[in-house]
């Protein structure tokens, strides 16, 4: 006998009195101990009595990161999230910055490890909160554990201790390596857990599999593909060790396909339908192998039976009885029968524990399943038993499972059937009709639990009522939430939404940065979330992104406290139309669904600056002095003040700039040129946008110069005119067009100033001759301008001028408002750019005046007869001049009096009088005042 059938057999007592027989059977099981040809595992029979909290501790042990040196070896099935021991680490770089990390997470090779799907304590790889900026403080190699796989790379390169030859063959691992920062491990080193796509298997159903070429295999988690992998799997890896002649291929493909089979789950249109079973969790390959098929049986209702030399395996779903029928003619002795379940083993309600994957995989009870008929025929008494799925992980499937095992459980009559040689043919696990006429039996159908050659000659069959009700499941039937909840606090699987209250994002949210930098962020606000599990411990999450891009496009996500009620989303983009929705997440991890997204177009940057809420202004000789209150915004560059002619209201169209420098509140300024003026104040922000309404002041500019040239622009404008026409009759210079009037619509000929205007125009004066090269004349221009009927723009004309000395050449033109030159000619020009409004020139004067000053002389000596007197620098004008003579000599002394003549800009004769009237010899002080 193989070495597993022996094993096999000496469970057979075991699993004949077990599964659904149990102590109800009494004295029934004793004829069948004695030679026990078949025995039976059952997966929804009579549990293994864990303690819930065992059952949750071994669930999440799996999950944690564990130091030790002897801890069992794991085979993950299906898909489960699974730890492992510590077996290297080792830190590295400048005060130890690196902890390099190697957890094995599977005894032999694995479908996937997908990094994405490793978690830092509850913290998917992928969240924001791991990396920061473009550091991801964590690096995640995964090895799949194949036979000829080589040691990482990356460790081999950054640790003396692990070399090439630490390839780890056979073993599926991630190696880890986490860079120190205190804000990302906040709380020390992380807990590594993977979500691990398990073991590949042999699917006899597909014949390019090779049972013996575990190269040809893939992955699976039908439940009756990971039975036959483990009862195949060797002995020293922790299996059951079955050959392949000991497999009956055919009942594990029918129950393969039982499993692949399809049920609905949902109501209405369209119909959501799950596969009937699945298997996904982790084997501990150091538990016992009977303890580790129970529970692998119990993912699909599944019972296996080792019966003539072969396992068989059959599903929870009913299968068509054999053709022949039990009756009394097979009969060597009376039937036994009993006829329901004792007492202690019945039971009208069935709760019990899963792994939720949607919990974060964690331990979970999934919604009790009870039965109203049963629970009246027990006297009104509600008996509860509870079910362990340690390999499921869908809350629908663990409740219908849940329902399998308590409808069995009331399929309450056990037949023992004294048979002849003619039941040969019958096997354990097939379903059967019986016809018993004296117990009003014709074709009751049971299914053979048990199978037992005896001594006196025939068969002895061990049978339980079965019903195709059992397996019966109406989509919609899962109960989400428990009806009758034990608590009246809130459940943990019903979690409200935020509701999205307010998104704000203009000027009152902007924020400066370190650097200066004004960011635009939207405010989002919310009533606080009406859930104690959100409140307490939980999260809201808002997620948002462009509205413009990729329906497919990922949702930034600000996670904040639960009890908050407000959050910022930065940065965000001016002008850009943003979706934006919000969930909640209680603090086991349970979140609510995002709201439906709504828009909101970023105001930030793009909103008008606040304006000043008042102008002084006064003039300070030359100069005029502007004060004003500053503006509260953040987002604030300077201000801009502009002057147009008294009485108008004032716009940014139709003034002159003074100055868009200033980032202060006072200045004094040398730009506004004489004359009656009203000036506007604009504030302006970093991107550029002026507030909307100026604050504005009237100043009356008094010459305190003198004049001392003018060179008119008209009437006739006697200088250069380029891309203008004059217009005769109201002495305007218009801008030209580029199209000929004879190619001109009359409407484009008549409703428009300028049609099709050229880009820029240009007037030049004629040059302005001081007649000498003076130093330090004051030059501005007077300069009227308007836009051209149905013209819409900015007044803007643009003055330059230039200069040079007589005998110099001309210097570049400057852009100018109002200043002082060194020179003689002087000529300006003024440009219209008629892409900020197509204007009209209706007057154009260049100044030029000075201060007036004083020259002097004292003591000077002048003869009979005159002295020329010649000025240091000359005058513009022939200035006012003052002669005083001092008293002759003698006793008393002579009287003397000053005079002059001959007066120009550049000098006079000096002369002394004396009382005669005669020009005598003097001493004399003199001055001279003017331009």
């Amino acid at each position: 006998m193989p070495p597993v059938v022996a094993a096999a057999a000496a469970l057979a007592v075991q699993a004949a009195v077990g599964g659904l027989l149990g102590a109800a059977l009494g004295s029934l099981v004793g004829a069948l101990v004695s030679i026990a040809s078949s025995f039976i595992f059952s997966g929804s029979g009579r549990r293994k009595q864990r303690s819930l909290p065992s059952f949750t501790a071994t669930a999440r042990d799996r999950q944690q990161t564990v130091r030790s040196s002897v801890e069992p070896r794991r085979r993950v099935v299906g898909e489960a999230l699974v730890s492992g021991p510590l077996i290297a680490a080792f830190s590295t770089g400048s005060s130890n910055k690196y902890l390099h990390m190697v957890l094995p997470l599977n005894h032999g090779e694995v479908e996937e490890i997908d990094p994405d799907k490793v978690r830092f304590n509850d913290l998917p790889s992928t969240d924001e909160r791991l990396t920061v900026g473009s550091t991801a403080y964590f690096r995640i190699n995964t090895h799949l554990g194949t036979a000829d796989q080589a040691a990482d790379a990356d460790l081999v390169a950054e640790v003396d201790e692990w070399t090439t030859a630490h390839r780890l063959r056979g073993v599926a691992y991630v190696y880890v390596r986490l860079e120190w920062s205190n804000s990302v491990w906040p709380t020390g080193i992380p807990n590594i857990a993977a979500v691990v796509k398990g073991v590949k298997v042999w699917d006899p159903r597909d014949t390019l599999q090779n049972p013996n070429d575990s190269s040809t295999w893939q992955w699976s988690d039908n439940p009756a593909l990971i039975i036959l992998d483990y009862l195949r799997l060797s002995r020293a890896d922790g299996g059951v060790g079955a050959e392949l002649a000991e497999i009956d291929e055919a009942a594990f493909v029918a129950a393969a396909n039982v499993c692949d089979e399809q049920v609905a789950v949902s109501e209405g249109s369209p119909t959501e339908f799950q596969d009937r079973y699945r298997c996904n969790g982790v084997i501990s390959l150091d538990d016992a192998p009977a303890d580790v098929i129970e529970d692998l049986l119990a993912s699909c209702a599944g019972d296996l039976s080792y019966t003539q030399g072969k396992y068989r395996l059959a599903v929870g779903a009913y299968r068509e009885p054999l053709a022949q029928t039990l009756t009394e003619s097979m009969l060597r002795a009376p039937v036994k029968v009993q006829p329901r379940i004792g007492v202690a083993d019945a039971f009208n309600r069935v709760r019990g524990t899963f792994v939720n994957r949607d919990l974060n995989w964690q331990p979970d009870d999934f919604p009790p399943v009870e039965n109203a008929t049963y629970v009246a025929q027990d006297g009104g008494e509600e008996i509860t038993t509870d079910f362990e799925l340690a390999f499921e992980i869908d809350p629908i499937r663990a409740q219908r499972l849940a329902k399998i095992h308590l409808e069995r459980s009331r399929q309450g009559i056990s037949v023992i059937f004294p048979g002849d040689f003619s039941v040969m043919p019958v096997a354990v696990l097939d379903n059967v009709k019986l016809t018993l006429p004296h117990l009003g039996w014709t074709d009751k159908v049971f299914t053979v639990r048990g199978w037992a050659l005896v001594e006196e000659g025939g068969i002895d069959l061990l049978l339980r009522e079965e019903a195709s009700t059992v397996y019966d499941w109406a989509a919609g039937e899962a109960t989400i939430i428990d009806p009758a909840p034990d608590t009246n606090l809130p459940s943990a699987f019903d979690v409200d939404q935020p509701v999205i209250a307010s998104m704000q994002s203009g000027t009152d949210q902007l924020i400066q940065a370190g650097d200066g930098t004004i960011i635009s962020r939207i405010r989002v606000a919310w009533p606080q979330v009406a859930n104690a599990f959100v409140v307490e411990g939980g999260f809201v999450e808002i997620g948002y992104r462009p509205l413009a891009g990729s329906p497919d496009a990922e949702y930034q996500v600000v996670r904040v406290g639960g009890a908050a009620t407000e959050t910022w989303l930065s940065p965000v983009f001016d002008a850009t139309v943003y979706e934006i929705r919000a969930r909640a997440i209680n603090s086991i991890g349970v979140p609510s669904a995002w709201t439906t997204p709504e828009t909101h177009s970023v105001i930030g940057k793009t909103e008008s600056p606040s304006a000043p809420s008042s102008l002084s202004a006064a003039q300070n000789g030359a100069l005029a002095t502007f004060q004003w209150p500053a503006i509260s915004d953040l987002d604030r560059a300077g201000y801009e003040l502009r002057y147009a002619p008294a009485g108008t209201t004032i716009t940014r169209a139709n003034s002159t700039l003074i100055t868009n420098e200033t980032k202060g509140t006072l200045i004094t300024n040398s730009a506004l040129p004489p004359g009656d003026w009203v000036v506007g104040i604009w504030a302006i922000d970093t991107s550029g946008n002026y507030s909307i309404t100026p604050a504005s002041a009237l100043i009356i500019m008094a010459n305190p110069n003198d004049i001392v040239a003018t060179q008119a622009g008209h009437p006739r404008w006697p200088g250069t005119l380029q891309g203008l026409v004059r217009h005769d009759v109201s002495g305007r210079l218009v801008p030209q067009s580029n199209t000929l009037a004879s190619a001109m619509t009359d409407a484009q000929l008549w409703d428009r100033m300028a049609y099709n205007p050229v880009a820029t125009a240009q007037y030049t004066t004629a040059a302005m001759d001081l007649q000498f090269d003076a130093d330090g004349t004051r030059v501005w221009a007077s300069i009227s301008a308007e836009l051209g009927p149905g013209e819409t723009g900015t007044v803007s004309p643009d003055l330059q001028i230039r200069w040079r000395d007589d005998a110099a050449a001309w210097l570049d033109w400057a852009q100018w408002t109002v200043g002082n030159v060194d020179g003689r000619h002087i000529q300006g020009r003024v440009d219209l750019d008629t892409a900020s409004g197509v204007i009209s020139l209706t007057g154009l004067t260049l100044v030029a005046d000075v201060e007036d000053r004083t020259e002097k002389g004292q003591n000077v000596a002048v003869t009979a007869g005159g002295t020329p007197i010649t000025f240091v620098r000359r005058f513009h004008l022939t200035p006012l001049i003052t002669v005083t003579a001092k008293a002759g000599a003698g006793s008393p002394p002579a009287a003397r009096y000053g005079g002059w003549d001959d007066e120009t800009a550049e000098g006079f004769v000096a002369h002394v009088f004396d009382g005669a009237g005669n020009s005598v010899d003097g001493t004399i002080n003199w001055s001279a005042t003017g331009p």
